[in-house]
């Protein structure tokens, strides 16, 4: 893989900066109120995590569908992370906070429901952020 020029790193360097913003903010959420934030704060740990996997891809020189499914993403980052079956899982828990939960019926989320939903985000943003960091250099 060739080193990325200027203009590809700054645009890489987009991505972990605004999923930082979304784990920063689903963090703040649940500082706050959790419950008057309802179906926002796992919305944006799922956006987080999503947005770190694409920067991956990025950082790799690959392009990413137009999707918000993580395990599909998560698969596409294979030849370089290798993810157990408690990641996937929790990455097929945050999936569903993409479209799903925004919607009648299913917008009710609960405070334990949130709270992995943050540990998921931190996870991942632990996992896969470096990852995007040593492309920059």
């Amino acid at each position: 893989m060739q080193p990325l020029n200027s203009v590809e790193k700054a645009y890489l360097q987009e991505w972990p900066e605004v999923a930082d913003l979304d784990v920063r903010a689903a963090e703040r959420m649940l500082a706050d109120d959790p419950v008057a934030y309802g179906y926002y704060l796992p919305f944006a740990c799922q956006q987080a995590v999503e947005k770190y996997c694409k920067g991956v891809l990025l950082a790799q020189g690959n392009t990413f569908p137009r999707v918000h499914d993580l395990p599909e993403l998560l698969d596409r980052l294979k030849p370089i992370f290798t993810f157990s079956a408690i990641e996937l899982d929790d990455a097929d828990k945050l999936a569903d906070y993409a479209v799903e939960t925004r919607y009648p019926p299913h917008t009710r989320i609960t405070i334990a429901e949130m709270h992995e939903a943050v540990r998921i985000a931190r996870h991942f943003q632990g996992r896969l952020r470096p990852f995007i960091q040593a492309a920059l250099v």
